[in-house]
């Protein structure tokens, strides 16, 4: 195809995504400037590749030990069950937007980041705008790059202070971020790290689209969500949700040199798009692909290329998202909540999802109406046994 007038390979499939994350392309000026700039910021670890990557990439692998972030699905379970609260009495509410301001205050609180509850709605918008207006063609897409500046200066002067006198700050991933060194044993400079702690933040407050698409599940699904009963159940019902909804679609490349494969001449810095959405609908994959069939993990062999929603290949080496435990633990918080915790009604909206925009999300933004309590499990432990499957 032709993309803005260049030549475009498109490709899907478990074979294209392990060519794809193979050393055979580069990431770097494979983004368009107006989503790189809005969606990841400029100098950040999606940018390079080989060794540099793999330097890079080390800042974000403590987020896939399961005991580093076990805090952190506590933290929001709580901020769940005093949100919930809030809910009971009130007319409707947007959850869409209420998963926004959990996800906020729980990744800056456990990321070190001091944020006061008054502060909480301006981050979350703006948190929220990187990722939802990076591909908006109208004014939209302008603020979210002025707000985008704006938060990096925020993030900046955190970063300085922290620099000026480590030894008066506590131990934080904040810190770690700040006081990182290259390659050449140097401090990164305060706008790059500035742009890796948002690649943190930012994603973590993304997955609140996740949270939608699991409480439209639970509705569109019912006898697959009566279904549930264990952390097993949990994994495959939340995996499910992952392959069936749409997250971001593409994801981008270059040829690093012009090589033939399957017949198909890929030039020297060609752009090449792998195809998230389609490889997770990919019928030489899946059976019965567009179908919402949760037992389909259960005791499912992973693979790191056919089960592509947040990237494939290796979290530690590759471009494959090192967050993506968050990500389950975050839903898993959520599902928890929305199944157990407690009961709503689902009032007549438009429950159709919009595939026209970057990120597609259901149009009504899953609106929930007769909040009432279930259970009381505020203290309640996580259990985050599913992780190890």
């Amino acid at each position: 195809m032709r993309l803005m007038l260049l030549r475009t390979t498109c490709m899907k499939g478990k074979d294209a995504a392990e060519l794809f994350y193979s050393n055979r392309f580069v990431r770097k000026g494979a983004s368009p400037e107006p989503i790189r700039a809005t969606l990841f910021g400029k100098g950040g670890v999606q940018e390079f590749d080989q060794r540099e990557h793999h330097h890079r990439k080390k800042l974000f692998m403590p987020f896939m030990n399961p005991e580093e972030i076990t805090d952190l699905f506590q933290l929001t379970r709580n901020i769940w069950m005093r949100r919930l609260r809030n809910w009971v009495g009130t007319k409707e509410i947007n959850l869409y937007e209420e998963a926004q301001l959990i996800h906020t205050e729980a990744i800056c609180e456990w990321f070190g980041i001091p944020l006061r509850r008054d502060q909480i709605p301006e981050k979350a918008r703006e948190l929220t705008m990187m990722f939802d207006y990076a591909a908006a063609k109208d004014l939209s897409y302008l603020k979210a790059r002025f707000r985008r500046r704006k938060t990096e200066q925020w993030i900046i002067s955190l970063i300085e202070d922290i620099r000026k006198k480590p030894k008066s700050h506590e131990d934080t991933h904040l810190k770690r971020f700040s006081l990182y060194r290259d390659l050449r044993g140097e401090l990164l400079p305060s706008k790059i790290a500035a742009t890796e702690v948002l690649s943190t933040l930012r994603p973590a407050v993304a997955v609140s689209l996740y949270v939608v698409f699991l409480a439209h599940a639970l509705h569109q699904f019912p006898d697959r969500a009566r279904l549930i009963q264990s952390d097993s159940d949990r994994f495959s019902f939340i995996q499910e949700v992952r392959r069936f909804y749409p997250f971001f679609p593409v994801v981008p490349a270059r040829a690093k040199a012009t090589f033939v494969w399957r017949n198909h001449e890929f030039v020297k810095g060609q752009l090449v798009l792998l195809d998230l959405y389609g490889t997770n609908h990919d019928e030489r994959i899946w059976k019965h692909p567009e179908h919402f069939m949760p037992e389909r993990f259960d005791n499912r062999t992973q693979n790191p290329f056919d089960f592509i929603p947040q990237g494939g290949g290796d979290h530690a080496t590759g471009h494959r998202c090192p967050g993506e435990l968050i990500t389950l633990g975050f839903m898993d918080v959520a599902l928890h909540c929305l199944l157990e915790d407690i009961s709503y009604d689902v009032p007549t909206q438009d429950l159709g999802i919009n595939f026209k925009r970057l990120p597609a999300i259901i149009n009504s933004h899953m609106i929930l109406t007769n909040v009432r309590p279930k259970t009381q499990r505020t203290e309640e432990r996580l259990s985050v046994n599913f992780f190890q499957e």
